[in-house]
């Protein structure tokens, strides 16, 4: 009868910790195969710009190799224009803050698959002190030892106060920025 318990509770205690945290892997960017690019708009004309520094860390279900979570860390002090003058505005507490507020984080545990390739990555961005619900678009694919992750999103600067002060106004910096991301990753184990 003993047994039988231990089997019981075996069993309820691995339905109860979710699909498959044992059989899981961890998998990492690889730096210098990752962008992240964004476009901001300053009267009406496209400005693009990069985060030089930043890592991506996904967990697979081993039983068929498909994200479970993610969790992405940006040195927002990376942000970089082409222009040592806006490289430098950007780090100051009416944009990044970089700082007070050095990492921009996302965390998601709900991955949800769209169809084959496409994700939708429901979690919080955490940036410059304001933590908020955001959902990223994203495509997944499998090669023999790598992944890739890919996708493009709008997001608004002024929902974590980037661009506060006198450039709250949106008539001559856009809210909208458009975010670009190709990011290369690989087993961390």
């Amino acid at each position: 009868m003993t047994e039988w318990r231990n089997w019981l509770f075996a069993a309820v205690l691995a339905i109860a910790t979710g699909p498959c945290l044992a059989d899981s892997a961890k998998w990492r960017s690889v730096a210098a195969d990752s962008e992240l690019q964004f476009v901001a708009r300053y009267e009406n004309q496209a400005l693009n710009g990069r985060f030089n520094a930043f890592s991506v860390m996904v967990t697979l279900a081993e039983n068929d190799g498909f994200p479970l979570s993610m969790k992405v860390l940006v040195d927002v002090a990376s942000a970089d224009m082409n222009d040592r003058d806006v490289n430098s505005e950007l780090g100051q507490p009416d944009w990044f803050d970089s700082s007070a507020f050095p990492q921009a984080i996302f965390e998601s545990g709900e991955l949800v698959r769209v169809d084959q390739q496409r994700y939708l990555a429901r979690g919080v961005l955490s940036l410059k002190g304001v933590s908020r619900d955001l959902e990223v678009p994203f495509t997944w694919r499998r090669n023999s030892g790598t992944a890739s992750i890919t996708g493009s999103m709008e997001m608004s600067r002024l929902a974590w106060n980037i661009g506060s002060g006198e450039w709250t106004e949106t008539d001559v910096i856009s809210d909208t920025v458009q975010l670009n991301f190709t990011v290369t990753l690989e087993p961390a184990d």
